[in-house]
């Protein structure tokens, strides 16, 4: 009895040695594609990536590939293209997504910044709907919507900033603040224009100090986020070498981004400190041209009136030579 069941597994691991022999090298490659895909979804996993939408596809693929292995055994045709396809658009929304998460860390950190010193809740919705569109896994729409929102932070953060003063200095309504005060408003109004005419450039330097502030402010969550992959890479080793490149790269590339809008707004800042020093020193050389000229034209003056007279005296001098002559 024993000696019979030997012989029945014996001729079972026969059969299915022949049916992985007997899969094309078309098939093998496939199967390895799969198990690729397999292991993509369980990195999304580790880095708290939802992976619903992958996981249909990966399904998807596994089902195709059974049904082209049957085909195969059966002697049909067996097409495993679609499986194939698959797999790279899995792989796609992966390379994707864990762009998303990075630039969403990186913007959530700049909006919790921005929040301690600015009211942004007009800015509560559009903030939500980029979260929500990380969770439903539509990860092309986050990266078009974290570009979008630090649009909108940078407008709410300058838009603040002259009616801050307005709400600190009166707690009434705006009627009330109409009727008891219209001429104080009329007044100031007109003080208001006079002071934005004389302190005009000293308004622009301070709008571009505070822009470059929360640039400075964008760099720091930036190198944060660098230094936390670094110890999760060197010390506690929760990163592999390819994620830790490709988040180096990608953090590189966003501080190149932020330098080369700090040295945009520190050429506007140095531009506008050189013409308020041409405006308060104007230099000696603008008007030395000035004074050239006019002594230049008197010079010119009394060479002409010098020539003339050389002239008249040469004119004389022949006269009198012809004179002796004749004599």
């Amino acid at each position: 009895m024993k000696f019979g069941k030997v012989i029945l597994v014996v001729v079972m691991g026969i059969l299915l040695f022949g049916n992985i022999l007997a899969l094309s090298e078309e098939a093998l490659k496939a199967k390895d594609s799969l198990a690729n895909a397999e292991q993509n979804i369980k990195e999304m996993q580790q880095r708290g990536i939802p992976v619903n939408r992958v996981n249909e596809t990966y399904q998807d693929a596994l089902q195709i590939y059974n049904a082209q292995v049957l085909f195969e055994e059966r002697g049909q045709g067996a097409d495993y293209k679609l499986v194939f396809q698959y797999v790279d658009d899995l792989q796609k929304v992966k390379d994707t997504a864990i762009e998303a998460k990075d630039e969403l860390s990186v913007f959530i950190e700049t909006y919790d910044e921005a929040k301690l010193d600015t009211n942004l809740s007009s800015f509560e919705e559009e903030y939500n709907n980029i979260l929500l569109s990380f969770e439903e896994e539509r990860f092309e729409d986050t990266l078009n919507l974290v570009n979008d929102g630090y649009e909108e932070l940078n407008e709410i953060q300058s838009s603040q900033t002259a009616t801050k003063v307005f709400y600190l200095t009166t707690t009434q309504t705006i009627k009330d603040f109409f009727v008891n005060y219209w001429l104080h408003l009329l007044v100031g109004i007109i003080s208001l224009v006079l002071i934005i005419l004389i302190f005009w450039n000293r308004f622009i330097k301070w709008r571009l100090k505070k822009k470059l502030k929360h640039i400075e402010i964008q760099k720091g969550a930036v190198n944060g986020l660098i230094r936390k992959m670094q110890k999760n890479y060197f010390k506690t080793k929760n990163l592999s070498e390819s994620e830790y490149l490709i988040k180096l790269k990608k953090y590189g590339e966003l501080l190149r981004d932020i330098e080369r809008q700090k040295m945009v707004i520190k050429g506007r800042l140095y531009q506008q400190e050189r013409e308020d020093k041409i405006r308060k020193n104007p230099s000696s050389k603008t008007n030395q041209p000035k004074e050239i000229t006019s002594k230049n034209k008197k010079q010119s003056k009394k060479n002409i009136i010098k020539n003339i007279s050389q002239k008249k005296v040469a004119k004389k001098k022949v006269v009198k030579k012809k004179k002796n002559k004749k004599r």
